[in-house]
């Protein structure tokens, strides 16, 4: 569950960074963002890679249960354990900076590094998925990294439909 909740939590810190969030909220709404939305956001995600994963795995001729699938993308997600450890760090040395410029970088040789390591981390854990995917799948790497690369985008996708959706209920 550590797994899950990492990645999510990575997510809507990324996202709340991103979108300035620290403008607009306090700290306490932004913790409560994170830890829940982050909750939330990590069970369904991964709910969804794994369903997702399989069909494109499917569609590319590829063999692999959800349960296999469920394996790997799970243990995928250790490189995001650190990522969140060093988003963590970057928070403590850059307070609410970090949830207000959206790019909390700015000026700080040391959060600069964090960053770069961070997307390190994120490809590394990429390379994972993929290698994951082509063992459940038993496959190619590169079948497997369009399986994961369609996987992204079809989430990618559904989030901004999801996004239009929920501006669409507010601007009424």
């Amino acid at each position: 569950m550590v797994l899950i909740l990492s990645m999510g939590w990575v997510w809507s810190i990324e996202t709340a960074s991103l979108a300035g969030v620290g403008l607009t909220h306090g700290l306490m709404a932004i913790v409560g963002l994170v830890v829940l939305g982050g909750a939330a956001s990590g069970v369904l995600g991964m709910a969804l890679m794994v369903a997702l994963t399989t069909m494109m795995g499917r569609a590319f001729g590829g063999r692999g249960t959800a349960l296999d699938l469920f394996k790997v993308l799970l243990w995928s997600n250790v490189p995001l354990c650190l990522v969140l450890l060093l988003e963590l760090t970057q928070i403590a040395l850059t307070g609410m900076n970090y949830f207000t410029v959206g790019d909390a970088v700015s000026g700080q040789a040391a959060a600069l590094v964090m960053s770069f390591i961070k997307m390190g981390l994120i490809v590394f854990g990429w390379y994972l998925t993929v290698v994951g995917v082509a063992q459940a799948h038993r496959c190619s790497k590169v079948q497997a990294a369009l399986i994961t690369a369609a996987t992204f985008l079809s989430m990618l996708v559904l989030a901004v439909v999801a996004l239009a959706q929920a501006l669409s209920f507010q601007l009424l």
